[in-house]
């Protein structure tokens, strides 16, 4: 199903990379296009957690495997600018608003917004199911 889509021009991310039910293998399992990391690995960095150091492997692993890593539920400055540190390539949540690419979050962390000001408040377009027994997988199309 997941070939018969990408070849009418369909992405599939992988999301909540991180989080209980995702495994390494679901990596070798299914063609990807992008990692969602967890939300739970996000809230954790620059909080003294050794979540920056995991978080730092899997973009450094994605980005071996030609995928797409984009961070989710971003909720404050300090959290972007470690994510653009670490070379991930796209962050979203309630300080960010839709994904947006490294370029976009330099001009953000370059501006000094305060935690509590939200960006953007647009919501991507996508679709999530559940393939195969892989954790939620999301399909979207090429922009």
């Amino acid at each position: 199903m997941l070939r018969h889509a990408r070849t009418l021009g369909v992405h599939v991310a992988l999301d909540s990379f991180g989080a209980e039910g995702s495994t390494l293998a679901d990596l070798r399992r299914v063609r990807l296009d992008q990692l969602w990391l967890d939300r739970g690995l996000v809230s954790g960095l620059g909080a003294g957690s050794d979540d920056t150091v995991i978080v730092q492997h899997l973009v450094d692993m994605a980005r071996q495997l030609n995928l797409v890593t984009v961070a989710t539920d971003v909720d404050n400055a300090t959290q972007l600018a470690i994510l653009r540190t670490l070379n991930c390539d796209r962050a979203q949540g309630p300080f960010v608003g839709v994904a947006l690419t490294k370029d976009e979050i330099d001009l953000l962390v370059a501006r000094d917004v305060p935690a509590d000001e939200p960006e953007l408040s647009a919501s991507p377009a996508h679709s999530s199911a559940t393939v195969a027994g892989l954790p939620r997988l999301r399909a979207f199309g090429q922009s």
